[in-house]
């Protein structure tokens, strides 16, 4: 009885969520080049990695066609090592990542179903409305279309949220499966989603504190009585903590610890909610903890790429300190941040991202979009009445109902930011570590919106009156945001990706706003680049590292928010026009830094450098790749970086050079994290045995 529910959720998921995008099976990006210059990026990873291990037989730790030089390994949405690298591998980089769309479909919508039925205790009708819903709501298809590929991890979120909340109502074995199962997909957030993990991490810390709430009140507690003193207690906390930072004064913290102390021993209510917080608290800790040892490569990745040469510009920037708005004529004025109105935000909750939007002019060429990007969730008027109807059915239903609204209607005041005084974003996540890194904060944080305002809808289906007629109309209604978002997915896949001819020989490329800078430096040309911001916009095809990669040809200036120093000399620079202009300084891939003699031959690779030389003299040899922490060499020693680049001192012979590149630090993180998936697979066998029992 249980089976064909689901089988029929799956049905739903992959026929109402995902078939638009099968309408060009090769189709790979839009028309609009602005959105897939975020878009493409991060398709490149796939490319990379494909072409790395199919051709190359390499698995890439860093990689020479990108930045001059980068540990491709470390960057958070590189899905070498992610399962979601599967699909790319047998199918290729367009179809698998549509693939991979249909699967992480299918486990959200499950996830919503489980929440919704088993859970909440809905009928089998509005659980499965849930899933169909949130199957084809606008939200990921907008996020897509508008470029930002790493939000297809969220969908794991709904999984991940029934696993924890639903742990603490099972017998302890069963409770730590559920904990372990979550902790191995909050795991695959952390390979690949960025942002995406602070954010759900947030987000269930914030569920834990609702759940000791919920579970400490007395039964005839009221909803203000529930949940009201918690409540305060968690904004004095987080908001002692963003204070804390703004105002550069660490003692706050310490006052408002001690106040919380105070008040939890002081009050009755509090003492009960402490003693329900430990369990909840308990589980999470366990939860990251796992989590993290699955994900030790990527800490450690992350460590390297925050090292003094990294840099990570997206950051949101609050003038005049708290929560004033920027002033009306701000450069930055334009940039989405949060909701501005509350008709704005009902049009978001039902509508889909533009197809064509006006930008701004930036240095005489397209800049930013005017309007609403991450915004979106595409629920359409009918689900979103639904949803407003289930607040009002929550409240009056348990606490399990008010906690979900609870959750909606707090990421709602986050998602507003300032524009909604006081501002919730400010007091609950500023002074949070890595939540301030939210350079858009809405397209981190609506995501809960849809999450519970689903739930909320299928609670008001539940609660309707005459239901054998009134759920196969809402039924019905789902062929609105199926319609809607389709096109929004059938857009997003409609260019066709062309073929592209290998380049003769690996060389790197670089971009420039005019002809005349050729004439300045490398190093002239790169400050200017990066004053203009050259990369984070539209670029021409040859300028893009993803057609580049295809072409085996190296993009020393590669888009990303994440990146480090480059210093790579480029073979070629190309205009914003797309015309190649020959770099009069390169020197070739590999040459004598002093000397005498020749380099015969150089096979630049991502883990392995080659180099033929015949040197008269002990000489150095530099290599046009930037010098990274983690390489070795089997002749000669390694010197300390000239003008950034790798150079070696190698004695007079005719030698073959081998450099290897292998940081310690990321092998070790990938040894941490192999024996940990080894050790809870082990674990959960153990665990299902005793269940067995």
């Amino acid at each position: 009885m249980i089976a064909r529910p689901r089988l029929l959720l799956v049905v739903l998921c992959i026929v109402f969520g995902a078939s638009a995008a099968f309408v060009n099976p090769m189709g790979i990006a839009g028309r609009d080049e602005f959105r897939n210059n975020d878009w493409l990026n991060c398709r490149s990873f796939d490319v990379l990695t494909r072409r790395a291990l199919l051709e190359d037989g390499e698995w890439p730790l860093r990689t020479h066609l990108l930045g001059g030089g980068f540990p491709v390994a470390a960057h958070p949405s590189d899905g070498s090592w992610a399962p979601t690298i599967i699909a790319v591998l047998l199918f290729g980089d367009v179809v698998g990542v549509k693939l991979n769309l249909l699967l992480f479909l299918i486990v959200g919508s499950l996830g919503m179903h489980a929440i919704a039925r088993r859970w909440l205790g809905l009928s089998e009708e509005a659980a499965l409305i849930a899933g169909a819903l949130f199957a084809v709501s606008g939200w990921l298809p907008s996020m897509w279309l508008v470029g930002f590929y790493n939000q297809l991890f969220y969908l794991l979120c709904p999984a991940i949220f029934f696993l924890f909340v639903s742990s603490g109502e099972e017998p302890r074995d069963r409770g730590l499966m559920k904990v372990l199962l979550g902790a191995l997909l909050l795991a695959f957030v952390l390979q690949q989603g960025g942002h995406a993990f602070p954010a759900i991490v947030f987000f269930l810390g914030v569920t834990a504190w609702g759940l000791a709430a919920m579970e400490s009140a007395m039964e005839e507690a009221g909803a203000l009585r529930t949940w009201g003193l918690p409540l305060v207690v968690l904004l004095g906390c987080t908001s002692a903590l963003a204070f804390a930072k703004e105002l550069s004064m660490p003692w706050l913290i310490a006052v408002a610890g001690l106040a919380a102390a105070a008040v939890v021993a002081g009050v009755p209510r509090m003492r009960r909610f402490g003693r329900a917080l430990l369990p909840w608290g308990g589980r999470l800790a366990l939860l990251l903890a796992i989590c993290c040892s699955l994900g030790a490569a990527r800490l450690a990745g992350i460590g390297i790429l925050e090292g003094p040469d990294g840099k990570y510009e997206h950051r949101l920037q609050r003038r005049d300190a708290l929560w004033f708005p920027d002033p009306a004529d701000s450069p930055i004025a334009t940039e989405e941040r949060f909701y501005n109105t509350l008709p704005d935000f009902l049009q978001t909750l039902s509508g889909r991202v533009p197809a064509d939007t006006d930008y701004t002019i930036s240095w005489g060429r397209q800049g930013d979009p005017t309007e609403y990007e991450y915004a979106w969730l595409g629920l359409t008027p009918p689900f979103v009445l639904l949803m407003f109807a289930g607040l009002v059915f929550a409240v009056r239903r348990d606490r399990k109902g008010q906690l979900i609204a609870g959750l909606g209607v707090l990421f709602s005041l986050i998602s507003f930011g300032w524009r909604a005084p006081p501002d919730f974003h400010f007091l609950m996540t500023w002074g949070v570590p890595r939540l301030d890194s939210f350079a858009q904060p809405i397209k981190y944080w609506n995501f809960f919106i849809l999450l519970s305002g689903v739930l909320l809808a299928a609670l008001a289906v539940d609660s309707l009156p005459r239901r054998k007629l009134a759920v196969p109309a809402v039924a019905l209604l789902l062929l609105w945001p199926f319609a809607q978002n389709r096109a929004t997915l059938a857009e997003l896949f409609e260019f066709e990706r062309p073929a592209e001819a290998e380049a003769d020989a690996f060389h790197q490329m670089a971009m420039v706003a005019e002809e005349w800078w050729v004439e300045r430096s490398d190093a002239q040309i790169r400050a200017m680049s990066d004053q203009l911001h050259l990369r984070d916009f539209v670029r021409p095809r040859t300028a893009t590292e993803y057609f580049n990669l295809r072409r085996g040809v190296g993009t020393a200036d590669h888009y990303g928010s994440i990146v480090l120093a480059e210093y790579a000399i480029p073979a070629t620079y190309t205009t914003l026009e797309g015309r190649a202009i020959s770099n009069p300084r390169y020197r070739g891939e590999a040459w004598l830094g002093d000397g005498r003699g020749s380099v015969l031959r150089a096979d630049i690779g991502h883990n392995r450098i080659q180099l033929d030389v015949q040197l008269e003299s002990t000489s150095t040899v530099m290599v046009n790749q930037n010098h990274l922490p983690g390489f070795s060499t089997d002749v000669g020693q390694l010197t300390a970086p000239v003008d950034g680049l790798l150079s070696v001192e190698a004695p007079a012979g005719s030698h073959t050079i081998t450099l290897t590149y292998r940081p310690r630090t990321l092998v070790r993180g990938f040894l941490v994290s192999g024996l940990s998936f080894v050790g809870w697979v082990i674990a959960m066998a153990v665990l299902l045995r005793r269940r067995v029992r």
